[in-house]
């Protein structure tokens, strides 16, 4: 691949941020490292022959934007830091542990000189795409309702780790896994304006960790459509990544990972295979894109990510106390003075 003129700071150099480093450098770019962990920081310059630092004020002198990977109630901190400093961001989902400090994330970006995108790699993936060529053709008319499913048998990340720990985390699997399906669900309807958000999570009987396990939820938009979602890190069942949409004029069904689009119509079904394209590879090629061309992303928007973000608190609050409205600002709205700010829950 031809180098670019871009060097790319890693801040956390866990699994998900060398994942990172190697799609970069894959496409060409350098790469630098931070962390606060020694072996981690060892294995770094191993694997990548580059810089490393226990300190994020010398990593950005050295770098032009950075990926943040670290533990979500960190996300605010680097991110803003990196914001004010100057640098482009692509900050790994979910884009913080809480609405409110999400928030705090946007306010900055709005006013800040460079790039911020947040992490959603199914967007990129070549079964999504080919849905969204479809229907932006007219192939399903309007869209009514999405079922959202992200659910393991067996798949607790890091058992013990800070995954599991509510503190560092900001929850478990709603916030781990649950936003890549509520994401890409209010993707796929155009994000739409949400109005209302009901759902209740679960921990399993054993009571292993402190944090969900599981979680349900139902949507409600301005547009009349809706999402139904299931979330769970381990269940009784099978694995369940399908998402099941409808409209007016057919459905179809995708699973992220499975590169296979089923379009249903009047009974009929017809089956798309779609090659396989590594989706974080090409979501680091939009990010690097928007870089060295100095705009924003068309995709994986900070505005679409507080959407996320405060579908997510509402769900848990909704969990805690009540059912709750929540008026969500559209994207095509100017400005993120439009979401009214919400209580903290003290259980969280």
């Amino acid at each position: 691949m031809k180098p670019t003129n871009t060097t790319i700071g890693i801040i956390g150099l866990g699994n998900i941020g060398c994942l990172h480093a190697e799609r970069f450098v894959t496409l060409g770019a350098d790469v630098a490292g931070m962390d606060s962990n020694d072996d981690a920081r060892r294995r770094f310059v191993e694997d990548f022959a580059a810089p490393v630092f226990d300190d994020h004020h010398e990593l950005f002198t050295v770098v032009d934007a950075v990926v943040i990977a670290v533990p979500n109630t960190y996300h605010e901190r680097y991110a803003i830091a990196a914001l004010e400093a100057g640098l482009d961001v692509f900050l790994e989902k979910p884009m913080a542990d809480t609405w409110l400090n999400a928030r705090r994330i946007a306010d900055v970006a709005a006013t800040a000189d460079g790039v911020c995108m947040i992490g959603f790699h199914n967007r990129y993936r070549p079964v999504v795409e080919r849905f969204k060529q479809l229907q932006v053709a007219g192939r399903f008319g309007d869209l009514t309702h999405v079922q959202a499913n992200y659910v393991r048998q067996n798949g607790v990340p890091e058992h013990g780790g800070w995954f599991t720990r509510g503190d560092i985390s900001g929850g478990g699997a709603l916030i781990d896994i649950g936003v890549h399906a509520i994401d890409l669900a209010l993707y796929l309807l155009d994000f739409p304006r949400v109005e209302d958000v009901v759902g209740t999570t679960r921990r399993g009987p054993d009571r292993a960790f402190e944090v969900e396990d599981a979680a349900s939820a139902f949507v409600r938009c301005a547009d009349g459509a809706t999402i139904s979602l299931e979330v769970a890190w381990r269940t009784n069942g099978s694995d369940n990544r399908a998402f099941v949409i409808d409209g007016t004029d057919g459905s179809a069904e995708l699973t992220p990972g499975d590169e296979r689009l089923e379009l249903f119509d009047s009974g009929r079904r017809t089956a798309i295979d779609i090659d396989r394209i590594d989706p974080y590879e090409q979501q680091a090629r939009a990010f690097l894109d928007a870089v060295e061309r100095d705009v924003d992303p068309r995709r994986n928007t900070v505005e679409e990510a507080l959407a996320v973000q405060r579908v997510i608190d509402d769900i848990y609050q909704s969990s805690a106390l009540e059912h709750v409205n929540s008026p969500l600002f559209s994207t095509a709205e100017p400005g993120l003075s439009a979401s009214p700010p919400r209580r903290e829950l003290e259980s969280r």
